[in-house]
């Protein structure tokens, strides 16, 4: 079986009641055991296809926040590890081509809106690759794993980050 398809045939037993009782004992889904309830996001493979990393969301009622770590899943089966564990949120995973390195988004410490940050496979602590004013997702990597390329919002009658900065910080000012 191919490491993707275990992933998701351990995902989806995980839902299914053990025994005929555990289904008996069903109670309606409520809001809130939804917020006991930790949401895995879609998996990242490894190049070698050795490892997967995720997004565990783990909402927390008392602040009425949906903070997510980063983990790392053996596709073998092995036991998973987390990898990031910021109070932020942490999402959208990208390997990079030579399995050495992992770009995420993430809005820590003075971010104003969410940025690429970078960690280790190996674990250690993550490090801001873009500081960028309007905010960078969706991470790409080059073939040669050297760049990142990002999505972000830019006005064309601007030249520098600079400008740009000035005027999404307007833009959300209200009149």
């Amino acid at each position: 079986m191919k490491p993707i398809a275990s992933i998701l045939l351990i995902l989806s037993i995980a839902a299914v009641p053990a025994r005929a009782e555990d289904a008996a004992d069903r109670r309606p889904l409520t809001a809130e055991t939804m917020w006991q309830i930790k949401r895995v996001g879609a998996p990242a493979i490894s190049p070698d296809g050795r490892w997967a990393v995720v997004s565990v969301t783990s909402p927390d009622i008392e602040q009425d926040k949906m903070p997510s770590d980063l983990w790392l899943v053996p596709t073998d089966g092995s036991e998973a590890r987390i990898l990031t564990s910021h109070e932020a949120s942490d999402s959208g995973p990208v390997w990079s081509p030579d399995g050495k390195w992992i770009a995420f988004e993430s809005k820590r410490g003075d971010d104003e809106n969410p940025q690429i940050y970078l960690i280790s496979a190996s674990g250690g602590e993550a490090r801001r690759l873009t500081n960028v004013p309007t905010g960078a997702s969706v991470a790409k990597w080059f073939p040669g794993g050297r760049r990142v390329a990002f999505v972000s919002r830019v006005w064309t009658d601007l030249e520098t980050w600079e400008e740009i900065g000035k005027r999404q910080r307007t833009a959300r000012t209200p009149r």
